[in-house]
C-alpha cells in the first residue's frame, strides 16, 4: 500500500468513526483498531490529531462541492435540487462540527486553496449558473446576470466552509444573501417541501 492509499484509508476510517461516535472516543488507538493495524500506525502519517482532523474536514468539503455540482446539474425542479443541496450542506456541516468538536474554524486553520480546489469551485460556479438559469425559466428565481451571481454564490460557499465551520447562524445569513441574489424566498420553498 502506498502513502496516499494509507492516508485515504485512515481518513475514511476516521470520518466513519466521527460519524458514529463522540469526538473524545475517536483516538489513534481506536482508528488503528478499526483498521486492524498496530499501535503507532496512524502516527506514521499524522503527527498530530489536528492534522488528521483538518485533512478529514478538507476531504468532506471537497466531497460536498462535488456532490453539489452533481445536484445542480440534474434536470428537473429547481426547488427539488435546492432541497437536496440544502440537505447535503447541513449533513456535511454537522459532521464537520463533530470532527472539530463544535469549535469554529477560522482563516488560520484553512489550508491554502490549491489549483484543484479552485477548479472545483469554478465547476460549482458553472453548475450554479445553469441552476439559476433553470430557476429563472421555471419562474422560481428572478435573477439577472446569472453568471456573476453564480460565481458569488460558489465562492461564498468556499468562504462559508473555510470560515464558518458548523455555525448554523452564519449558514442562515448566507442563505439570506442567496435569497437576495436569486430574488426569491428560499425559506418559503423549504416550508412547502417539509
Amino acid at each position: 500500500m502506498n502513502n496516499n492509499q494509507a492516508i485515504n484509508e485512515i481518513v475514511e476510517t476516521t470520518i466513519d468513526l466521527y460519524r458514529d461516535n463522540e469526538a473524545q472516543d475517536v483516538t489513534y488507538s481506536r482508528i488503528e483498531e478499526q483498521l486492524g493495524k498496530k499501535e503507532g500506525y496512524v502516527f506514521l502519517y499524522f503527527d498530530h490529531k489536528a492534522d488528521l482532523v483538518s485533512t478529514c474536514v478538507e476531504t468532506l468539503a471537497d466531497r460536498l462541492v462535488e456532490n453539489m455540482v452533481q445536484i445542480l446539474r440534474e434536470s428537473g425542479s429547481v426547488v427539488g435540487r435546492f432541497l437536496k443541496m440544502d440537505k447535503a450542506l447541513k449533513d456535511t456541516i454537522a459532521l464537520m462540527g463533530c470532527l472539530t468538536d463544535g469549535q469554529d474554524r477560522n482563516l488560520e486553520d484553512a489550508s491554502i486553496v490549491t489549483q484543484a480546489r479552485t477548479k472545483r469551485y469554478q465547476d460549482l460556479a458553472a453548475a450554479f449558473e445553469v441552476f439559476i438559469e433553470d430557476g429563472n425559466a421555471q419562474g422560481v428565481f428572478h435573477a439577472d446576470r446569472p453568471e456573476e451571481k453564480a460565481v458569488f454564490i460558489a465562492f461564498g460557499l468556499q468562504g462559508l466552509r473555510c470560515c464558518c465551520g458548523n455555525e448554523l447562524r452564519k449558514q442562515a445569513a448566507f442563505y439570506q444573501c442567496m435569497e437576495s441574489i436569486l430574488g426569491t424566498d428560499l425559506k418559503n420553498y423549504l416550508k412547502i417541501a417539509a
